[in-house]
């Protein structure tokens, strides 16, 4: 009969251990869901990255012609076409001194060639 009783007691306590925890777990707010209203929208999806941007293809972009900017039609990230771009005044002498430097240069180094291969003989 005393073991029946020290049985009895044991269940008693783990009952009311196991009853104790439940409610003591369910109590906190940590364990509580909030509940929002669901609505259409945009997901922005952002990441901040340092580092160096490397290109696959590099272009070179040059002008026919030598001058000064004076004025930008468009901004970065506009679509453009022929002629959109800017204003560059050009003097037509700018383009004949230009021009000319560029023969000089050329003849001159023909020139020291033409010089340096003779020697050679």
């Amino acid at each position: 009969m005393l073991k029946r009783v020290i049985f009895i007691g044991i269940g008693v306590v783990v009952l009311i251990v196991v009853i104790f925890s439940v409610f003591k777990g369910s109590s906190g707010k940590s364990n509580q869901l909030t509940m929002v209203k669901v609505e259409r929208g945009q997901i922005v999806d952002k990441a901040l990255a340092i580092g160096t941007l490397v290109p696959k293809n590099e272009i070179a972009v040059k002008s026919k012609i030598s001058g000064i900017v004076k004025k930008v039609f468009v901004e970065i990230g506009d679509k453009v076409k022929k002629g959109d771009l800017a204003t560059i005044p050009v003097n037509k002498y700018h383009r004949v001194v230009n021009s000319g430097r560029g023969k000089l240069v050329f003849l001159t180094i023909f020139e020291k060639s033409r010089h340096g291969h003779l020697k050679k003989y």
